[in-house]
């Protein structure tokens, strides 16, 4: 999208074929891959606290209280 487009689109929302053609121009992203990403992002330091923040959240959701860090 040029950038006047995306300061139309406060007057003029976004249309179902403005969208679709966007997002024909980029390549798909297939499970194969995907799962590759994930598998090697779960091992980065990143990854593992995005997991245990992900973690800690469910248990707040759930109301149980996480156990303190030795």
């Amino acid at each position: 999208m040029t950038c006047k487009r995306i300061l139309q689109m406060r007057v003029q929302p976004l249309t179902h074929a403005e969208l679709v053609a966007a997002l024909s121009r980029h390549d798909p992203v297939y499970k194969e891959e995907e799962e590759a990403f994930l598998s090697w992002f779960q091992r980065t330091p990143i990854g593992r606290r995005k997991a245990r923040a992900n973690e800690l959240e469910e248990l707040q959701r759930q109301g149980l209280e996480p156990q303190p860090a030795k």
